[in-house]
């Protein structure tokens, strides 16, 4: 097999850092402020990548994979274990980017984010089954489109003059934060060994690797938080546990999904909703149930 350059490397890992989940991930830190939210962002990133690195010369020096390596310690019916975690983890983020996806295209044909995530999921069995692998260049293009993109973004986020709303809050913890800036590059593990291995200078592209995908992934956090900052907007979730009408993000979403949340006398569709600044400085009356009430002003 041909062995892959350090140049090759790291451009494999700066497109695997321009991703639209990376950007809608770094939505999620907006609560807590550009300071706060950017210094989450930078600590999960180091902690992760770190892990990452070390798996990917562990890779480079054995010339194994990661499902491989994980045998030398582990064992046979270990490594089998990891194995069905690593399966585990593609199964979850297929799915998010299914949602993600839909949450996209719902933007444009407003026909159901549950009926795109059918014609998604419809695609990529179709995908499978016909076994098309030609699609580098239509990878390189989609990637080369989302990096003009997040750099218009930044134009627009940090560079219009406009000042950015205050939008930060208690609803995203610091340790949840950086937790969640944990999970990306820490869910590539299984996966750097494969291309470390077969590089020229092994110890080389893994470090460059490394660095290139956390500047990278670090870049596309910052920009969804600070779109998510920029647009002044708050989703339901996140005013509610403000309101103290529930106590974590993950309460307030259970209650939109089981129907018991109502905004000024209409039943919230889904968790995703959100409400401008504008729209909060009005006030909104949100109904909890069948007795409480609360009327929400920014």
């Amino acid at each position: 097999m041909k062995k892959t350059s350090t140049l090759q490397n790291g451009l494999i890992w700066f497109g695997a850092g321009v991703s639209l989940a990376e950007i809608l991930t770094g939505t999620a830190f907006a609560p807590l402020g550009m300071a706060k939210g950017l210094a989450a962002i930078l600590v999960g990133h180091i902690i992760g990548c770190a892990m990452m690195l070390l798996a990917g010369l562990i890779g480079g020096r054995t010339g194994r994979s990661a499902m491989e390596t994980v045998k030398m310690s582990f064992g046979q019916k270990g490594g089998l274990l990891f194995a069905f975690l690593n399966v585990l983890q593609l199964v979850g983020w297929t799915a998010i980017m299914i949602y993600d996806g839909a949450l996209a295209v719902g933007g444009i044909f407003d026909i159901g984010r549950w009926v795109w995530c059918l014609v998604i999921g419809a695609l990529i069995i179709l995908w499978i089954a016909v076994g098309i692998t030609d699609l580098g260049w239509l990878n390189k293009l989609t990637m080369a489109a989302l990096f003009v993109l997040t750099l218009v973004l930044c134009k627009v986020i940090f560079f219009s003059g406009n000042a950015m709303p205050d939008l930060t809050g208690e609803s995203l913890t610091f340790g949840a934060a950086v937790e969640l800036a944990v999970a990306m590059p820490l869910s590539w593990l299984p996966l750097i060994s494969d291309y470390t291995r077969d590089a020229e200078k092994p110890a080389q592209a893994t470090w460059v690797s490394v660095i290139v995908y956390g500047l990278v992934s670090c870049w596309m956090y910052v920009i969804g938080m600070g779109a998510a900052i920029f647009t002044g907007e708050y989703d339901i979730a996140v005013i509610m546990v403000k309101a103290g009408l529930a106590a974590s993000n993950g309460e307030a979403r259970r209650l939109v999904v089981q129907g018991g949340v109502l905004v000024d006398g209409e039943k919230v569709a889904a968790p995703t909703v959100s409400f401008t600044a504008d729209q909060l400085k009005n006030g909104i009356v949100i109904k909890k149930g069948k007795k409480i009430y609360h009327k929400v002003t920014l």
